[in-house]
């Protein structure tokens, strides 16, 4: 198989597996007071100080470990709903937010607040002064993403923290395509999610990051776990999967950067050599450039999935959050709109570690 959809999931890598095997075999319940229950409650800790580091937070930040990036979103819109009940108030998103930022958003506007959907430029990025224009006195969160899952194109998450830190407005960042992939820091940030099934672990683990004074109001009430902000028995043995995977992403990071690099310009070489037309949507990440969203000009990208899947190569056409359906990409749609023909005939290809330029010629050779 020649798998080109990492910004979808990546497989679980061996060492990771092989941590979170060895885990399942320690059952203590880490809320228990005995010993094994602290044994694993101590290695809850250990993954939240080492992202915490990662992320090079407070030591008096929080990490909310969830089911994945898109319950992290919501946590965070739920926690401004609630926080903001009674004055309600504005929110400013991006309008190429993954749905699990736009459906929440949307739901917040149906409780009465404003919402502000800045919409990207053809380089598929909202700048630092269109946010500030629209900043109001009543804006309560500004959310928006770091690299966008669909272009690969990142925002100035820092520019745009550093204008909100001395505001009244509460700033999130979905990081489900750039945290461990490049260096962040959370500096002017109050949330910060990410997804473990990104980077090598499995499907089922991600995290919240939240500054002290972030508030937050839980989802999923019960126990006390997660400082009381998410209950449910803690899932450890994906935890220390997720701890083992960030450490190999980050301890390669600079060598996926080159290496992502070289797929991209060889990918760019090829379909010149093959004379197909087209053109990148987005300008790609230099710090993470493992996203290629291309407009394959007279190609359906239908018809482009379909046979690259019966030559077993995997490429989508967006989001892989869209019930497996292949529709035309709100993204696109917000970044061309009445260009009807690029947002029928665009692909999504992404890069990983496993990605080769055998992967490359197998995508070229099935446009033919």
């Amino acid at each position: 198989m020649n798998y080109l959809d990492y910004a979808a999931t990546t497989p679980v890598n061996a060492e990771v597996l092989e941590v979170i095997t060895k885990e399942m075999a320690s059952f203590g319940n880490p809320s228990s007071v005995y010993r094994i229950g602290r044994e694993q409650k101590q290695k809850i800790e250990r993954v939240k100080k080492a992202i915490l580091s990662e992320l090079q937070a407070s030591p008096h930040d929080a990490i909310i470990f969830t089911s994945s990036g898109s319950e992290g979103n919501n946590l965070v819109f739920e926690s401004i709903r609630e926080h903001f009940a009674k004055e309600k108030g504005h929110i400013i998103v991006s309008a190429v937010e993954h749905p699990s930022v736009r459906k929440p958003a949307d739901f917040l506007e149906q409780e009465g607040f404003e919402v502000t959907y800045l919409a990207p430029n053809k380089d598929g990025i909202v700048t630092v002064s269109e946010i500030e224009e629209a900043l109001r006195e009543d804006t309560r969160l500004v959310s928006i993403m770091t690299v966008n899952n669909e272009t690969g194109a990142r925002f100035s998450i820092e520019e745009i923290a550093a204008l909100l830190k001395d505001k009244p407005t509460y700033f999130h960042t979905d990081a489900v395509q750039a945290f461990a992939q490049e260096a962040l820091t959370v500096d002017g940030i109050d949330y910060l999610t990410a997804s473990g099934h990104k980077i090598y672990a499995p499907k089922g683990i991600g995290f919240l990051y939240k500054s002290k004074d972030a508030p937050i109001h839980a989802l999923i009430k019960g126990g006390g776990q997660e400082l009381g902000f998410r209950a449910g028995t803690e899932n450890v043995p994906y935890i220390l999967g997720l701890e083992k995977a960030m450490q190999i992403v980050v301890a390669k990071r600079d060598e996926l950067v080159q290496n992502y690099q070289e797929l991209r310009e060889y990918l760019i070489e090829k379909l010149s050599e093959r004379g197909i037309e087209f053109e990148f949507n987005g300008v790609a990440n230099p710090k993470n450039p493992h996203i290629c969203n291309i407009w394959l000009k007279g190609r359906k990208a239908t018809q482009t999935l379909i046979f690259n899947d019966l030559k077993d190569v995997s490429v989508s056409a967006g989001s892989a959050c869209s019930a497996g359906s292949v529709q035309i990409s709100p993204v696109l749609s917000a970044m061309f709109k009445g260009e009807t023909s690029r947002l029928e005939e665009s692909v999504r290809l992404s890069f990983g570690m496993g990605s080769t330029k055998e992967d490359i010629d197998a995508f070229v050779d099935a446009l033919r």
